[in-house]
């Protein structure tokens, strides 16, 4: 897979390639507003991970919506 490929594989779908947030922030083939879209990604699943929670709805997986926002105002 070329870079170009790798880096836009990684901003759609960061949970394949980042076991934590932090490690979108230390990736150094992300610019700084392709780690924005990456976490703002991961963002998303975890608010919608949390929801699914309050409503019972979970399978285990613990939300990481505090590490995702903590790495994205890391970024700033």
């Amino acid at each position: 897979m070329n870079q170009d490929k790798t880096s836009q594989t990684k901003i759609k779908k960061p949970h394949t390639f980042f076991d934590e947030p932090r490690e979108v922030v230390v990736d150094p083939a992300l610019s700084k507003n392709q780690k924005i879209k990456a976490l703002d990604a991961l963002e998303q699943d975890a608010r919608q991970l949390s929801v699914a929670s309050a409503e019972g709805m979970t399978g285990g997986e613990p939300s990481k919506l505090h590490d995702v926002l903590d790495a994205k105002n890391s970024l700033e």
